[in-house]
């Protein structure tokens, strides 16, 4: 880097420091006035260099889900507040999809809780068969 775009790169910082709730409060603006035009930008931008993105993201897993995880905790009460309005506000949305979901999968669903209850249960379930085993072939011997 040269002394010329390191003396540049110092003085946007300045001026960003100096200036940042205004040009928050302008960013904000121009986001809501231009919603459309920046979701197509956006999806642009991810088609043109999807490949580079997913390299990337691929490179530095480690790092991103560090950054995510410090992310979260610093910003926890915040995310639950959203996740509660937003439930709170599209309750019915919500219940309608559930209940649609679940009519399209029933047997995808029912099979799938009885998998994972017996991976999550499996030691009392083999306990239980054990036991039961023992007491049938007691009850036979008694005989």
């Amino acid at each position: 880097m040269t002394d010329k775009e390191q003396k540049t790169k110092e003085y946007r910082k300045q001026y960003y420091q100096k200036n940042k709730n205004k040009l928050n409060q302008h960013m904000k603006e121009y986001k809501l006035k231009n919603k459309d035009k920046i979701k197509t930008q956006r999806k642009e931008y991810y088609e043109k260099n999807k490949d580079k993105i997913k390299e990337y993201r691929l490179k530095n897993a480690d790092e991103l889900k560090e950054k995510q995880k410090e992310y979260r905790l610093k910003n926890k009460q915040k995310m639950l507040a959203y996740q509660r309005d937003y439930y709170n506000q599209n309750k019915e949305k919500r219940i309608t999809y559930q209940k649609q979901y679940y009519l399209n999968n029933k047997e995808k669903i029912s099979a799938r809780k009885k998998e994972e209850y017996y991976e999550k249960n499996k030691a009392q379930i083999l306990k239980k068969q054990k036991q039961y085993r023992l007491k049938k072939a007691q009850a036979k011997g008694d005989k």
